[in-house]
């Protein structure tokens, strides 16, 4: 029988509370390591002297015996500072603080979640605090909110609305992050002592022209301020009492908005100019070179939107030891956003499906497939198909199986399917031609108007790029194998899988077309790319009466290779990007160094296409991969790898007792290879800039006849390519890579 809503309220369930918090202390795990003052001028005498043999001109040192004494000493720390900008700068470490509460409760006619949280991230730099309204270091505050209420209407008939909402505010400074800390990798230790009094000093003919404090200060902060609003609603009603049992139909509406503005605060703070009194060596002048401006302020905002709707039919019955369930759902969404291209909507309408079997707990199959639309394609190719297909056997549920302790789960399984994919950078409505629009700003692309001597000057309007009629979905074809066990009475669970992506019409632009054709050409369906791997997750579980420990290790290796891109034939094989993984790296062969003059004049050295052949020892040698006696760019080969990891794998354990509980994990990444260019490689970049320790293992006659380790070539304040760019050789797959 049923029984009134009266009758359920009066049975209301306690609600219940629950709160959690963490503290988090967050430091760099690994920071680079730079000379000091000392072994910085030292290095740049050495410097120097090389450049000088090479030019034939006289060696002048920058700094005399005296200079590198007082760097050394520290007795002069104004006009010899010895400035290790790493610590001056950087906290030891940064703060992280989170705070939840929840509130869940209910009847059986209601129930709710209410949840609130407060997150907040301090920055890792020192002495921001510009004044008592201002401090410029970083700072991510957060707040989070959503409620949760599911309402029985009727026996037949429920609702759920979820609403959340997310409040943050970001304080960066005006270089952001990534200007500070190029600041302090360009910054060499004696250009500057830093602040001395508050005040930001740079050095009468210092070596220099960077000062982290200037970049810092004078850039001042941002303050973003975003908002987040999600709100869904969803209705559900059962059919098994209407029409058959296991079926029933939902539909749900979701709207989700976003807010941004941004307010940029900025002042120019003043530097000033150490000198020492000509009359009083121990006396030191500190000549203010600018005025501080006042506070100026910009402002910028950005919004969005997005409505999504679905509706769908489920089933979902069981039939003896037969299981089955079904689902068709269409859906659609519109994203709204003044960046949009064109200040076009954009728009997805798709068809999902998808059945499942089980029987016995035993054979498990599931079909999916899903026919979705896109706004990209001319019509006839706007829709495609992408079904998908698993199948999985429990062996350890047969009756053959032999029941024990040491095997108590085996499972076998197998997946393939197909996605789709109709993103090409930002462009929108690829099959249409753009319109004709203004030509770069540059003189053969320019009309003259008028008198000669004095033109009236216009752009010239040129055709964009030509829309493709032809074009439709990309598509990958995704296939996997796995296995899954579990040992010794369910204590250590093993998941084992093989996988393989074939990607084909992969959207993309050319890269080959004659210059007669003169017109910008669309994209097309013409790449190929493969990739394929494994994978593995081991989970261990036990417990000592009520203490509970864990561990866990994964493992996945995935490697990918290009089949086929619109690609210029190379003069040499070897050179192409075809056949290789995206985004392969290319670069010379490292060969040792010339440790001699016999070396360099022997008459079988190849000669080298930089810096006219002049050559001395300490220089890098590189193999002649072609062997035409010339070092130049056809001896450049794939080496190392890619900047995305082929291997990543994680360890983690933990414990808990009685409400108490801890954890610990490590993560790594292996086989990913990074460029270093500029700075990284290149010390006294610019005759001025920061060098690392690590030249110090660099190449001299008396080091390399000393045996000593060297890793470094020689050191120059003018590298070229004959004495920096290198890598180290080891056979791979056919080829001489790092």
């Amino acid at each position: 029988p049923s029984r009134g809503l009266g009758d359920v309220y009066k049975r209301q369930g306690r609600p219940r509370l629950s709160y959690s918090g963490n503290f988090a202390l967050q430091q760099s795990t690994q920071l680079p390591s730079y000379l000091n003052s000392a072994d910085y001028a030292t290095l740049y005498n050495e410097a120097l002297e090389n450049d000088s043999r090479v030019s034939g001109s006289t060696y002048q040192p920058k700094f005399t015996d005296k200079d590198i004494e007082l760097y050394r000493n520290g007795f002069d720390p104004i006009l010899h500072p010895n400035t290790n900008w790493i610590d001056d700068f950087l906290r030891k470490f940064s703060t992280r603080t989170q705070h939840n509460i929840n509130l869940s409760g209910g009847t059986e006619r209601v129930k709710y979640f209410i949840s609130g949280s407060y997150f907040d991230q301090t920055g890792i730099y020192k002495h921001t605090k510009i004044d008592s309204d201002h401090d410029v270091n970083p700072r991510n505050t957060r707040y989070n909110f959503r409620t949760n209420f599911d309402f029985q209407i009727t026996r037949d008939f429920s609702t759920t609305v979820q609403m959340a909402a997310q409040i943050g505010r970001v304080i960066t400074p005006g270089s952001g992050n990534s200007g500070i800390w190029q600041a302090i990798s360009f910054a060499n230790p004696l250009s500057s002592p830093g602040l001395v009094d508050n005040k930001i000093v740079r050095i009468q003919d210092g070596l220099g022209s960077v000062n982290p404090w200037q970049t810092l200060l004078s850039n001042g902060y941002q303050k973003d301020n975003r908002n987040n609003i999600n709100t869904t609603l969803r209705l559900n009603y059962d059919l098994s009492s209407l029409l058959t049992k296991g079926l029933s139909v939902h539909g749900s509406i979701a709207y989700d908005s976003y807010y941004y503005s941004r307010k940029k605060y900025s002042k120019t703070f003043p530097y000033y100019l150490a000198r020492r009194d000509a009359e009083d060596p121990d006396y030191i002048y500190l000549i203010p070179q600018s005025e501080e401006s006042i506070w100026s302020v910009s402002t910028g905002w950005d919004k969005n939107r997005k409505v999504y709707m679905e509706f769908g039919i489920d089933y979902n019955r069981t039939f003896g030891l037969h299981k089955t369930t079904a689902l068709i759902l269409y859906n659609q969404s519109k994203y709204y956003s003044p960046s949009l291209q064109y200040y076009v909507p954009n728009a997805y309408q798709g068809l999902v499906g998808r059945l499942t079997y089980e029987y016995a707990s035993r054979y498990l199959a599931e079909f999916n497939m899903g026919y979705n639309g896109t706004e990209n394609f001319a019509k006839g190719k706007r829709f495609g198909f992408f079904p998908a297909v698993s199948l999985g056997w429990v062996i350890s549920e047969e009756k053959f199986f032999p029941k024990n302790n040491i095997v108590k789960y085996l499972k076998v399984r197998g997946s393939y399917g197909e996605v789709g994919n109709d993103q090409i950078g930002g462009d929108r409505f690829l099959y249409l031609p753009s319109s004709y629009g203004a030509a770069s700003d540059s003189g053969v692309n320019k009309y003259n108007f008028g008198l000669a001597s004095n033109p009236y000057t216009s752009l010239m309007i040129v055709e964009n790029k030509i829309g493709n009629p032809d074009l439709t979905w990309e598509k990958a074809k995704k296939m996997n194998v796995g296995v899954d066990i579990n040992l010794f009475n369910n204590c250590l669970t093993a998941s084992f899988d093989i996988f393989k992506e074939k990607r084909n019409n992969i959207l993309a632009n050319r890269s080959t077309s004659p210059m007669i054709i003169g017109a910008n050409l669309p994209a097309y369906n013409f790449g190929e790319m493969e990739n394929r791997g494994w994978e593995m997750d081991l989970n261990f579980r036990h417990h000592i009466q009520d203490f509970h420990y864990w561990a866990r290790f994964n493992y996945s290796f995935a490697r990918n290779e290009i089949i086929y891109m619109d690609e210029v034939q190379k003069r040499y094989d070897y050179q192409m990007t075809t056949g290789r993984r995206k985004n392969q790296f290319f670069g010379l062969i490292f060969d040792g160094y010339y440790n001699s003059w016999e070396e360099i004049n022997a008459l079988d050295r190849p000669k080298s296409s930089w810096s006219g052949n002049q050559l001395q020892p300490g220089d890098v040698k590189y193999v002649d991969v072609n062997r035409d006696g010339v070092i130049d760019d056809y001896d450049m080969v794939p080496i190392g790898y890619t900047p995305v990891p082929e291997i990543i794998y994680g360890f983690s354990f933990g414990a808990q007792y009685k409400g108490f509980d801890f954890s610990i994990l490590f993560h790594g990444a292996d086989n990913v290879s990074i460029k270093y260019f500029g700075r990284s490689m290149w010390p006294f970049a610019k005759g001025e800039e920061s060098a690392k320790s690590l030249i110090k293992e660099r190449w001299t006659q008396e080091r390399y006849e000393a045996g000593e380790k060297i890793t470094f070539p020689r050191l120059s304040l003018n590298p070229n390519g004959d004495c920096l760019l290198y890598t180290s050789p080891s056979p791979r797959d056919g080829l001489l890579s790092r």
